[in-house]
């Protein structure tokens, strides 16, 4: 299997906009015990 990192995060993601970023965040705190909770889409 092959991991790939990003260099540079598009602008229209939501991990660049502040507000998206925690929620997102925010999600996978409260989630983070479910098995699959952190497979977000």
């Amino acid at each position: 299997m092959t991991t790939r990192l990003l260099k540079e995060i598009p602008s229209n993601d939501p991990l660049n906009i502040a507000e998206q970023k925690a929620i997102i965040d925010q999600a996978i705190i409260e989630n983070k015990e479910r098995p699959g909770a952190v497979m977000l889409v």
